[in-house]
């Protein structure tokens, strides 16, 4: 190869070697420009953020404290009830907060509550353990004072058999947990009670005792005993909480067909105590404290009154408005008798489908047989006018 030729590749490789570092060094910047090189403010947010998950972790801390349960006493058994060392029994602080009365069940004669539930006692045997250890947890050696604990803690802690008699079943609602609440009054700067307060929401179907011998103008009263199923009155004892009227209250009194109202709570008012006599089971014999509350149900006449009453009343009209028909037209009068008396007992038959279905006579019934008889007067009072026309006209035709 000659020089000029040598010289020339020389150049151009030259060329090609130069480009390619420029360009990796326009790269190089490029990217360094693009990376921040660390300064005061990030060490600040850094210190800031370590210093708030430290507090997050202190109030996590806190939080699962406040939930966690105390140790219990070595003998405890939570089968046993929770007598005192002086063997007094166990007193049982009830309330109802009743959210609405979501179902009157008539054709069962059961009502649906929606309610919270809830119950408050002191379980002395915990109690009698705290207090030997001046409230102090002997696992943690931390003061055992007011806390939230979780609903799983009712497995290991003696509970009261609280129900209700006329109870057919009891559903708790709940979407993901139970919806339960439980806490312990502990030690605190003003007071130490060690009171167990236990709260859910529960939906209570209760049975009652229906009578419809009024409908549609009835009122239900609907009492229903609130009681212990193994324990007596010596061993347990039940209360209102502070006072009925404020430990049972009905949120929503509002329906569609009757009018609502908690009417009595006892003992209260009347009563100072009350007791249920357990007779059937010799092994459950003896007198069981009791808590009773009564429900009014008073029904509202306004669907009857539009639906029934004034129908049935315009149709026993017009069917007396006939005899200002000609007495010559007897095919119109008994055209609109029998109309009438169709419509009516098609209406009647609608009514009884929505009535309860008893075995003695309701004041509907009653109702309904009298307005037939209204609606057969007329073509009965037809039938003697025709007869005293046809005599009439034999007696003419035969004097003449």
């Amino acid at each position: 190869m000659n020089l000029p030729g040598l010289s020339i590749l020389l150049f151009l490789c030259n060329l090609s070697l130069g480009g390619t570092a420029q360009r990796h060094v326009i790269s190089t910047s490029s990217h360094s420009r693009n990376v921040r090189s660390p300064d005061t403010s990030s060490d600040v947010l850094r210190d800031r953020e370590l210093t708030s998950s430290e507090e997050g972790e202190e109030e996590i801390k806190r939080i699962n404290s406040s939930y966690r349960k105390f140790s219990l006493p070595k003998d405890y058994n939570k089968l046993a009830i929770p007598l005192s060392t002086g063997g007094r029994g166990v007193y049982v602080y009830l309330s109802m907060f009743v959210r609405t009365i979501q179902e009157v069940d008539e054709k069962n004669a059961e009502l649906v509550l929606d309610t919270d539930f809830g119950m408050r006692w002191v379980d002395w045997k915990i109690y009698d353990y705290l207090v030997e250890n001046d409230w102090v947890d002997p696992e943690t050696n931390h003061t055992v004072g007011n806390r939230t604990l979780d609903s799983e803690v009712l497995k290991d802690i003696w509970k009261p058999d609280i129900f209700i008699d006329q109870m057919s079943s009891v559903d708790r609602t709940s979407i993901l947990s139970k919806l339960i609440t439980l806490n312990f009054l502990g030690k605190t700067e003003t007071s130490s009670s060690g009171d167990i307060i236990y709260s859910a929401r529960t939906s209570l179907r209760l049975r009652c005792d229906m009578y419809f011998e009024y409908y549609p103008a009835d009122t239900q009263e609907c009492t229903f005993h609130v009681r212990s199923y193994s324990y007596t009155m010596k061993d347990l004892e039940l209360f209102w909480k502070k006072r009925p009227g404020k430990a049972i209250f009905l949120d929503d009194p509002e329906d569609a067909n009757f009018d609502l109202q908690i009417s009595s709570a006892e003992p209260h008012q009347r009563l100072k105590s009350l007791r249920i006599e357990e007779k059937f089971d010799e092994f459950r014999r003896g007198n069981y404290s009791a808590l009773v509350f009564t429900i009014k149900l008073r029904r509202k006449l306004s669907y009857h009154l539009v639906q029934t009453y004034l129908p049935s009343v315009l149709l026993i009209f017009i069917t007396w408005l006939c005899f200002l028909i000609p007495s010559n037209m007897v095919e119109a009068r008994i055209g609109i008798s029998l109309t009438t008396v169709l419509t009516l007992t098609a209406m009647f038959a609608a009514v009884l489908q929505q009535s309860p279905v008893v075995s003695y006579t309701m004041a509907i019934d009653i109702w309904m047989v009298f307005c037939i008889f209204c609606l057969f007067g007329p073509p009965h009072v037809y039938t003697n006018l025709l007869d005293e026309i046809e005599t009439d006209k034999e007696s003419r035709q035969a004097k003449h």
